[in-house]
């Protein structure tokens, strides 16, 4: 990890050598691993054994998950992220930002290849059809629209969320969260479970950082976490799905391997 220190942007430099084969559960689960941005089982719960078999996987001491499945610990984290969405929208430049990611025309899917597409959000066949022959949404129309979303789906149907947490907040603990973040999602996907990043409260609080403003997400996370030890680097919700969702745009291994 980042072995030259003149070179920030050198992440990692990985060496192959012979070995014999050996095959893994979680690369069998790669192909059927998607983000779903759709409505969960209300009345399914995620076992607490199961959430802990979830984290079985993560061997690095300097990443951790914490759990808010419990209901006034999901009604807490749900009340925060649906109040960060709505700061998210009323700042302008953020806002912007987030919606320069959504591809609204098949000629920005296979340009971009990355982003947001309407295929991706879980909508009804009959909506995701009437919403391509329309005009593009405009940003406005994307953010009441991700609001709803939050309010009416991503919120109240998730079993449970959690917080995927760094010893420091660097870029080196970063890319272990990242590498974190993988083998939990991958992990989820074989036990049939639904994984969604819902980042806005680790995402405001960054920003009231950086605009030096009253620090009311960065509190109030701060209480989620209670340890001083540990700080945020992903915000996410899980559950069973109710509904499939199609893989997202992707750069093929070609364009990105060298």
């Amino acid at each position: 990890m980042f072995p030259e220190a003149a070179n920030p942007w050198l992440a990692a430099r990985v060496s192959l050598a012979p070995r014999d084969a050996a095959r893994s559960q979680l690369s069998e689960a790669i192909p059927l691993r998607h983000t779903n941005r759709g409505g969960y089982d209300r009345g399914r719960p995620v076992a607490s054994e199961v959430l802990a078999q979830l984290c079985s996987l993560m061997d690095d001491s300097a990443v951790t998950v914490r759990w808010y499945a419990a209901d006034a610990d999901r009604g807490r984290f749900g009340e925060l992220t649906i109040e960060a969405v709505e700061a998210f929208i009323a700042d302008r430049e953020q806002s912007e930002a987030a919606f320069a990611w959504y591809r609204p025309t098949w000629q920005d899917v296979q340009g971009f290849r990355d982003g947001l597409s309407l295929d991706g959000q879980a909508l009804p066949p009959a909506v995701t059809v009437l919403g391509k022959l329309l005009p593009a949404a405009s940003r406005d129309q994307g953010d009441r629209y991700w609001l709803q979303s939050t309010r009416e789906v991503h919120v109240p149907t998730a079993a449970a969320f959690g917080l995927l947490l760094v010893r420091q907040a660097d870029p080196l603990h970063w890319v272990r969260a990242g590498r974190a973040w993988q083998r939990l999602h991958l992990s989820a996907t074989l036990h049939g479970l639904a994984m969604q990043p819902l980042d806005q409260v680790p995402i405001r609080a960054e920003r009231e950082v950086q605009l030096g403003l009253e620090p009311r997400f960065g509190r109030a996370q701060a209480e989620l976490i209670a340890d001083t030890g540990w700080q945020a680097a992903l915000a996410f919700r899980i559950g069973y799905p109710t509904v499939q969702v199609p893989p997202s745009p992707r750069w093929p291994v070609s364009a990105v391997l060298r």
